[in-house]
């Protein structure tokens, strides 16, 4: 139990779910034969890909809330600048030449200079632009259709000839095999950056805990509304019940200390 005298070990909650989420993330890695932080896998058998899509999807949405839960306790005030983030509100003159405190932020440079902001002058180099993936912090939205239904034919047109030529053959349609290799470069991608920032816990929190000192009070949750990216009501693995504890202890931490 996490429960103590004055609230929640929320250390031991972390510490607990990311021992669980490491081996499923492990376990993950043993099914593709050849990956490692820095390799990449080009195809995978149809099975193998599935399989680990579907554990997939409720992992990086267990850690995003692992991640949440350990940026609980992370003051923005205690976070070091950046070259080009706010620091303060600047000051407006009024007509009568007294200062009025203004609404709109103030952007430092690496000079320090209010209102300036240092461009870079050169062209980034190409191998910055071949980074390694970066976990996202945040849940995808929803997406709703609301035009009409898209149908398909399920029939194959036969023309037939009046000359005594034979029907049009139907075409042969090869189902998809367990073993047909699929690409799997967008996966292995996910994998990796779900595994490094699972081992670079501390600094995705502090990525979490920029991004909402960034964007103010007004900034939405991490989280969808809902049910959370690859939950299913019947439990079926084990990242299932991970999922379930740690969106349930993350909506906690969410909550307002009235204490």
């Amino acid at each position: 139990m996490y429960y103590s005298a004055p609230g929640i070990n929320w250390d031991a909650v972390v510490a607990r779910n990311k021992e669980l989420l490491t081996r499923v993330v492990e376990m993950l890695f043993s099914l593709v034969i050849g990956l490692d932080e820095k390799g990449m896998v080009e195809t995978l058998p149809r099975a193998t890909h599935n399989y680990i899509h579907r554990i997939l999807r409720p992992a990086e949405s267990a850690l995003r809330r692992l991640i949440l839960i350990a940026a609980r306790d992370i003051e923005p005030a205690t976070l070091p600048l950046r070259a080009g983030e706010i620091t303060a509100k600047p000051l407006a003159f009024a007509r009568g030449g007294a200062a009025m405190p203004n609404s709109g932020p103030v952007f430092t440079g690496s000079r320090g200079l209010a209102g300036v902001v240092d461009r870079p002058t050169q062209k980034a180099p190409k191998k910055l632009l071949t980074r390694p993936p970066v976990f996202s912090l945040i849940d995808p939205r929803k997406q709703f259709h609301f035009g009409p239904r898209r149908r398909y034919g399920k029939t194959v047109p036969r023309i037939t000839f009046m000359d005594g030529r034979d029907r049009t053959p139907i075409p042969e349609i090869k189902l998809p095999e367990p073993g047909d290799p699929v690409d799997a470069k967008r996966l292995c991608r996910r994998l990796i950056a779900l595994k490094n920032a699972l081992d670079n816990l501390d600094r995705e929190a502090l990525r979490l805990a920029r991004r909402k000192a960034r964007r103010g009070i007004s900034c939405l949750s991490p989280m969808r509304p809902g049910y959370p990216p690859g939950r299913r009501k019947r439990p079926r693995y084990e990242i299932d019940e991970i999922l379930k504890e740690l969106h349930s202890w993350a909506r906690y931490s969410e909550e307002p200390n009235s204490s």
